[in-house]
């Protein structure tokens, strides 16, 4: 756990990038990337187009391979990617909690029976104390049938849903904080529509790719692969494919 939470990584994250010479566009959606005589030569954003010596692509395979605009893998490889199947999304409830309510609890709590995890993030302001509890368990993408087209077109019932699930889970965490419901000031909820949309990965899924791709490299010369679709799951996959981005650059 990062005290005070993951934002502390993005912003060092930040500074190192930009103190290289870096830049970070938010916003900006990759929508196309121009590939000739075996090398990317553009690729083209939501609103700009860029010239590179090296790309390195870490959005989902199945992403990749609908903005190429020529093949960069195997047809037996395109295949197997375009049909394996994805990772289980997620049900994730973010929990405020009033001041000096509930301990700290410096255990991270996985309760089996409902696949549900459960951790209260440190902080630095009062470390005898927690400020949020931080809840997730799998969500199967057939629950979302009913808005994964448009979910605003029918928001009260997505709400009433996203309340329904809310309330079974803070059922759930009563066993480890008894008096859990005289400490919470606000909670926030969201589902695998939400991970789909702000991340695009198809289906909301966690973890991606359920089988992973396989490497770094592609047919394209100067186009690389990184992140959990291509060895490993989670944060150590994705720490292993940068190493094993950066090797294949450099040969």
């Amino acid at each position: 756990r990062i005290i005070g939470g993951s934002q502390h990584l993005v912003e060092q994250l930040t500074k190192y990038i930009v103190r290289h010479g870096g830049r970070i566009l938010n916003g900006e959606r990759v929508v196309k990337v121009n590939i000739t005589s075996n090398r990317v030569d553009s690729i083209e954003t939501t609103t700009n187009k860029f010239c590179f010596a090296n790309i390195i692509s870490s959005i989902h395979p199945k992403q990749l391979v609908s903005i190429v605009s020529a093949p960069i893998f195997r047809p037996v490889t395109t295949k197997r990617i375009l049909s394996t199947p994805e990772t289980l999304g997620s049900f994730k409830v973010y929990i405020r909690l009033k001041e000096n309510t509930l301990p700290h609890d410096p255990i991270t709590h996985y309760l089996p029976q409902y696949q549900l995890l459960v951790l209260t993030p440190p902080t630095n302001e009062n470390p005898q104390f927690a400020q949020t509890i931080e809840c997730i368990m799998p969500l199967d993408y057939s629950q979302l049938d009913a808005w994964k087209d448009n979910r605003h077109a029918d928001y009260k019932s997505y709400e009433a849903f996203k309340e329904s699930k809310a309330q079974e889970v803070i059922q759930i965490i009563r066993a480890l904080y008894p008096n859990i419901d005289d400490c919470i000031a606000d909670y926030f909820t969201s589902t695998s529509l939400s991970f789909r949309d702000i991340y695009h990965s198809p289906q909301g899924a966690m973890y991606g790719l359920s089988s992973p791709v396989g490497g770094v490299t592609t047919k394209v010369e100067n186009l690389f692969l990184t992140g959990q679709n291509c060895f490993m799951h989670g944060f150590y996959g994705t720490i292993r494919t940068a190493i094993e981005t950066v090797n294949a650059i450099c040969k």
